[in-house]
C-alpha cells in the first residue's frame, strides 16, 4: 500500500471516529436535557393559562385535539364555578420558523387573549409586539401589517383555527 493512501485512510477513520464521538455526546445531552426543556415549556404554559382569564380562573384536565391543523389540546376555564371559555394551545410554522401560543376564546366564541410560548420566527421582535398589542386592544387581530406579516397571519390562523374549534364544539356557528 502506498504512504499516502495509508495517511488518508488513517485520517478518514479518525475524522470517523470524532464524529461518532461528537454525535454520541451531542445525543446524551439531549437525552438527559430534553425531559428538563419540556417541563419548563409545561410550567411555562400553565403560567401563562392564568394571564388568559385571570388569577381566579380554574382550569379542566388537558384535552388533546387530534388531526386539527394548528390546535394541541385545549382546557376549559372556569371562574367561580362559571364556564368563561377555553384556553387552547396552538402550533404553526412557516419559511421563516415556527410559534407556540395559547389562545383564550371567551364564553361567546370572541378571541380573547394570545400569549406566545416559543417563537423562532426571525421577525420575533414584530411578532411579540403585534400579539402585545393586539392584548391590549390598540391593534385588531386581522390587522397583519406589523413589519413581519407573514408570522402575524401565522398567529392569526392559529387564533381563528382555536375560534372555530370552540364555536363547532359548543353550537356558536
Amino acid at each position: 500500500m502506498k504512504p499516502n493512501i495509508k495517511k488518508y485512510i488513517i485520517t478518514a477513520l479518525t475524522l470517523c471516529l470524532i464524529a461518532g464521538a461528537s454525535a454520541g455526546v451531542i445525543g446524551l445531552a439531549h437525552y438527559i436535557t430534553a425531559p428538563i426543556l419540556e417541563s419548563n415549556v409545561d410550567d411555562e404554559t400553565t403560567k401563562l393559562l392564568q394571564k388568559v382569564f385571570g388569577d381566579n380562573a380554574t382550569f379542566s384536565s388537558e384535552t388533546k385535539i387530534d388531526n386539527q391543523t394548528y390546535l394541541a389540546s385545549y382546557w376549559t376555564a372556569k371562574v367561580s364555578g362559571n364556564e368563561v371559555g377555553d384556553v387552547f394551545k396552538t402550533s404553526g410554522s412557516n419559511s421563516y420558523g415556527s410559534i407556540s401560543m395559547i389562545v383564550g376564546i371567551k364564553i361567546d366564541g370572541s378571541v380573547g387573549k394570545i400569549y406566545l410560548i416559543t417563537n423562532t420566527e426571525s421577525y420575533a421582535v414584530y411578532v411579540n409586539q403585534y400579539v402585545a398589542e393586539y392584548n391590549d386592544g390598540t391593534r385588531a387581530l386581522d390587522d397583519v401589517q406589523c413589519g413581519a406579516t407573514k408570522g402575524a397571519t401565522l398567529v392569526k390562523n392559529m387564533a381563528v383555527a382555536a375560534q372555530d374549534f370552540y364555536k363547532n364544539r359548543k353550537g356558536l356557528q
